[in-house]
């Protein structure tokens, strides 16, 4: 007992009546009871000791080695003793164990936003099954949506770009820290007077990074004029790409006759050089070899056993590729049966041997 008693998230607000202990489940349950005489109302802040009546409150805690950890805490609810308030009847807090209406302790949700801190939604909830924590992505999100924002330090390098609130109709502006690799502040428009106000109101940036924007430049001069204004990496290659763009505008055939030149030097025939594939080839390349797989799976279910049993017995691989294809440009709907009870085959169209035409009609009574 006294080793469990030292597992308690406070010492001097509980204590410990009993435990129970599942080794098949791994699960601790430790039963707790408040030990305030007193509480203060969460509303006008009168204490009063007038017990009203007692509940059980379930907190889960940290896992204890590898058994999970349930608190089952007695608390009371006290009369109010200010006739004024509006609160009649009010719960005993404990903040230092958990927050008001909280399932979880104050420990285990600290431990759970260094989680997602760390790792994010989904990963952080697979690291949490792993350390016998049950939770989900989108309750670590949820936690970290509690958190309060790190106070802003002015970095001595500041990066300015826009950002689209809504693509096409409302952008703003966001600040990022260079050295630390962070955004700092999200302005609420791209506009000269609002990145004025922000600089001014935090002086000791030494460097600012910015794209080409007249707007920025007007707001950086205004707002700290001392600033030495510098172009990143990505608007330096993107002004180099609009700029190559337009010189060699419409003398695609002076750069392919050099091309050419350059290939002949060096003694590499143009034949052998394989012409680049359009996206319309490309795409449908894509679908034929989507079609071929999903007619190699519906083959595997038994979607037509008797004809891929006849073809593979009869024809090489490259007929039963070819089939294969036939099969999905049907769509599979000459393999349906009918009313007769026959079997419609969209191979047979494809068959071109002898022994392979005479293996399928065994097993197809109607042909296309």
């Amino acid at each position: 007992m006294e080793l469990l008693h030292c597992l308690l998230p406070s010492l001097h607000l509980l204590h410990l009546d009993s435990y129970d202990l599942a080794p098949r489940e791994h699960h601790l349950t430790l039963n707790l009871t408040s030990t305030q005489a007193k509480a203060r109302c969460p509303i006008c802040g009168q204490p009063s000791h007038r017990v009203h009546s007692r509940y059980s409150r379930t907190l889960a805690d940290l896992p204890c080695v590898s058994f999970s950890l349930t608190l089952i805490v007695r608390v009371c609810k006290f009369f109010c003793a200010n006739p004024a308030c509006p609160r009649r009847i009010f719960t005993e807090r404990f903040p230092e164990v958990a927050a008001s209406w909280a399932r979880k302790t104050q420990r285990l949700v600290e431990h759970l936003q260094a989680i997602a801190l760390t790792s994010g939604g989904q990963a952080g909830a697979r690291l949490c099954v792993h350390l016998g924590l049950r939770c989900c992505g989108s309750t670590l999100l949820n936690l970290l949506s509690h958190l309060p924002l790190p106070p802003i330090k002015t970095p001595c390098i500041l990066g300015v770009d826009d950002f689209a609130l809504r693509r096409g109709q409302h952008y703003g502006t966001i600040l990022v820290d260079i050295e630390a690799h962070r955004p700092i502040a999200l302005l609420p428009d791209r506009t000269a007077e609002t990145l004025e106000t922000w600089l001014k109101a935090h002086p000791g940036v030494e460097i600012l990074s910015r794209d080409r924007s007249k707007t920025y430049r007007s707001g950086m001069t205004a707002g700290a004029p001392a600033v030495m204004p510098v172009a990143d990496r990505f608007h330096l290659l993107q002004n180099l790409e609009e700029t190559l763009e337009k010189a060699f505008q419409g003398k695609s055939e002076a750069i392919k006759s050099v091309e050419i030149a350059q290939l002949q030097a060096a003694g590499i025939s143009l034949s052998e050089i394989p012409k680049p594939k359009t996206s319309r080839q490309q795409r449908r390349e894509e679908k034929r070899a989507q079609r071929l797989d999903n007619c190699k799976l519906k083959v595997l279910k038994g979607s037509c056993n008797n004809c891929y049993a006849a073809v593979t017995a009869s024809l090489p691989a490259y007929s039963l590729s070819h089939a294969i294809e036939v099969c999905s440009t049907f769509t599979w709907q000459s393999s349906k049966v009918t009313e007769s009870g026959s079997r419609k085959c969209a191979i047979a169209s494809s068959i071109t041997s002898s022994e392979g035409t005479s293996v399928c009609s065994a097993y197809c009574n109607t042909w296309l």
